[in-house]
């Protein structure tokens, strides 16, 4: 029953700082996007859009979306803006939204319609079927099985890199006009027998280590997190301890709790309470302390990793096969 109890206890006491945390990240996101939006409307997405990303973090609201993609849109990055105003479009404007968000969904309706038209595209298409193929469209990995499909994108400049198992690997550079469109037809060059790809357009072996153990940094902050919240819950729990003990000893002065109107169950109920409570504080305490640590030092390790990466002095390798051309790889198409 005490167990069962305490950790009824706990349970409410998480709910209620998970909820103080929640309020006080809303709040958050409402300042960080008041500031946020000044800043658009002086013209300066430079400052405001890193507070609007920020708030849009802690909180999603269409205001931020509403302001993100006037500056996606000004810069000319019309994909992610027009995004922005579909996730606008479909959150909607519920009966009672404020007239804040009317005038978010308004906008994006029109600025929508009239972004659609502008955004262009290009399909890659291959002469063969490559080993290993892999597409990689401004530095972003495009699926392999997505060749031959119409990819949606901004316009201007782009830059194509190819790469496939015993093929040369190849880059190409390409411009679109608003509203335009491009082919472009892939035709690798195999490699002399026995040479060995250039790596130009792969990541580098020392970032791929380092990608790799990227999780370090955000598992230690998130057990950081949970072991601070922890804290201040155990804390919370000592407290109304105390408050409990300082109660029963006020009701009976020397330990003296027998006669009325004090009856034997109160008197076990209040003691078993406190009993909880204490059972309480200590797990919190305890399991806060250890996962804070655990955390502070996962954040150590991959700052440590981040800085040993960063300080290697990049190695000579000998490559062997064919000089770069431009060969191998045909554009088709209008652009």
């Amino acid at each position: 029953m005490r167990t069962t109890r305490a950790a009824l206890a706990t349970a409410v006491l998480l709910a209620a700082h998970n909820a103080a945390a929640q309020a006080t990240s809303v709040a958050t996101a409402r300042q960080l996007a008041i500031s946020g939006i000044d800043a658009v409307e002086a013209g300066n997405c430079d400052k405001g859009v890193p507070l609007l990303e920020r708030a849009e973090q802690l909180h999603h609201a269409s205001v931020h979306l509403q302001y993100l993609a006037r500056c996606r849109a000004k810069s000319g990055k019309l994909v992610a803006a027009t995004e922005m105003w579909r996730r606008i479009i479909r959150d909607g404007a519920p009966e009672g939204a404020s007239p804040a968000v009317v005038a978010a969904l308004t906008e994006a309706q029109s600025e929508l319609d009239k972004a659609l038209p502008r955004l262009a595209s290009t399909t890659v298409r291959t002469t063969q079927d490559y080993p290993g193929l892999s597409l990689t469209i401004d530095g972003t990995k495009l699926p392999a099985d997505m060749v031959g499909t119409r990819q949606i994108l901004d316009p201007g400049d782009h830059e194509l890199v190819v790469t496939a198992a015993g093929f040369q690997n190849w880059a190409r550079r390409w411009t679109l006009a608003e509203g335009g469109t491009a082919e472009l037809v892939v035709d690798l060059t195999p490699l002399p027998e026995g040479a060995i790809p250039p790596t130009e357009g792969l990541p580098a072996r020392d970032e791929q280590k380092r990608e790799s153990s990227s999780f370090l940094g955000p598992a230690g902050w998130i057990t950081a997190s949970v072991g601070a919240a922890s804290l201040i819950a155990g804390t919370v729990t000592v407290f109304a301890r105390d408050n409990r003990k300082a109660e029963l000893a006020a009701q009976c002065p020397g330990g003296n709790c027998q006669a009325p109107p004090h009856t034997q169950s109160e008197i076990d109920s209040k003691t078993g309470t406190i009993h909880d409570l204490t059972a309480a504080s200590n797990v919190l305490l305890w399991g806060g302390g250890a996962l804070l640590a655990g955390g502070v030092t996962l954040i150590v390790i991959d700052a440590a990793n981040g800085k040993k990466a960063a300080s290697r002095e990049p190695g000579t390798a000998l490559l062997l096969g064919a000089p770069r051309a431009t060969a191998g790889l045909t554009v088709q198409g209008r652009w």
